[in-house]
């Protein structure tokens, strides 16, 4: 049995040893052959097998592996995309605005356009501190077209970046992007349902890829599962409030820790909720490391094609904060039983209303991936006071309703939205 072969990739051959990591071996050799996580998760190392064979690192879509985690095992022929299309540019903190008592909203204003496909990340580093992987996503409230990337970021205490967002780290501050990164991102063209499963901040890839999808077909089958530890973690309940207006869009709030406020948060983890799956769904997997591996799980044993971004912990920052730390607050929990309130008004509107191709019309956009067509189209406010956001009428009559009521009432919807 030879002990070295000979490996090619786009081109350039080597040899080396059986047994090795492909990665090693070819960066080891002097080829640049682009890495992130080499956990097998990002997507960043992946190569299509031409010919031969590998052991180990099957990716999600036949004849990809990941780099980092497959070994050479014979003579094999490769290739990697590169039209990765990732740089490094500038640009400067320009909003922060407080999701939950634990999540913000940080906005970048960038001196040059990056674009990037909806579901992917960027290294952030903002300047006099390390870098951190966050995932791009698309602005709650502010204007999509303008030279403004967007992150959903979840302070940790004691962490090193994310406990210093609105202290030493505020508007103005100086920061540096490289990006995109990361193969879970969508897909257009595609005909099966799509299935969209989070938890906490991996919302922030969800929403991006959900609001794409939609652009692209404002009539898609859309599921969506987003879970939490308890209430408060469920930060992105006004996202969800515009997803539901879409009547083939099912939403479901999954909370895992036990509470009283409503039945419309489901309990338990976001696999209890899961569709019967079938060969053509497309699954998207964003969050805890246990919930992705347990959804790419059971998409492997239907057949259905899942992309998953599990969120690693940073080994310098804490993994997790203290029960008392975590508390929710009042405060955001009276907002987040309003705004389950709105889920209730909207989906009865959309019940009684014809199809959504007025409505979806801010969906048809070109997608987001060249940000560089911001600077010759037009203003967009107009365009930014879409169905996104609740209308004005819609605020006011939430803002009448009691707390626990709109909890109640939100039962109902949330129980239809999921079949």
């Amino acid at each position: 049995m030879a002990r070295s072969h000979e490996i090619t990739i786009n081109g350039e051959s080597f040899v080396a040893r059986r047994g090795e990591l492909l990665l090693d071996a070819a960066l080891n050799n002097g080829i640049d052959l682009p890495y992130d996580c080499r956990a097998g998760h990002c997507g960043t190392c992946c190569v299509r097998l031409v010919s031969g064979e590998v052991h180990g690192g099957e990716g999600t879509e036949p004849g990809i592996v990941h780099a980092c985690q497959c070994r050479i095992v014979g003579d094999a022929v490769l290739e990697k995309d590169q039209s990765s299309g990732v740089r490094t540019v500038e640009g400067v903190l320009s909003s922060l605005r407080r999701l939950s008592s634990e999540v913000m909203e940080v906005g970048i204003r960038t001196n040059s356009a990056l674009p990037y496909h909806a579901g992917q990340y960027a290294q952030v580093r903002f300047d006099g501190y390390p870098s951190r992987p966050f995932s791009l996503t698309h602005p709650l409230r502010s204007n999509p077209y303008s030279r403004t990337v967007w992150f959903h970021v979840r302070r940790v205490k004691h962490g090193r970046v994310t406990s210093s967002l609105g202290r030493r780290i505020k508007p103005g501050h100086r920061v540096e992007l490289t990006g995109p990164n990361g193969s879970a991102y969508f897909r257009p063209n595609l005909d099966g349902r799509l299935i969209l499963v989070a938890t906490n901040t991996g919302f922030a890839p969800i929403w991006s890829i959900a609001v794409a999808a939609l652009r692209e077909n404002p009539e898609r089958t859309m599921i969506i599962v987003a879970g939490g530890r308890n209430i408060e973690s469920l930060y992105m309940v006004p996202a969800l409030v515009q997803l539901a207006r879409f009547r083939n869009v099912h939403v479901v709030p999954v909370c895992s820790t036990p509470q009283r406020l409503s039945k419309a948060v489901k309990p338990g983890r976001p696999t209890d909720y899961l569709p019967g799956l079938v060969p053509t769904d497309v699954l998207y997997a964003c969050g805890a490391p246990g919930m992705v591996d347990s959804i790419k799980a059971i998409a492997a044993r239907i057949g259905a094609v899942c992309y998953a971004d599990p969120f690693l912990p940073t080994p310098e920052d804490p993994v997790e904060e203290s029960v008392l730390t975590r508390a929710m607050g009042w405060l955001p929990v009276i907002t987040t039983r309003r705004q389950m309130n709105q889920l209730v008004l909207d989906r009865s509107r959309s019940l009684r209303e014809p199809p959504m191709q007025d409505r979806s019309r801010s969906l048809r956009e070109p997608p987001m991936q060249d940000r560089s067509r911001s600077l010759r189209e037009p203003s967009m406010q107009d365009r930014s006071r879409t169905q996104w956001e609740p209308s004005m009428q819609d605020r006011s009559r939430s803002r009448r309703e009691p707390p626990m009521q709109a909890y109640r009432m939100a039962e109902a919807r949330v129980g239809s939205h999921y079949r």
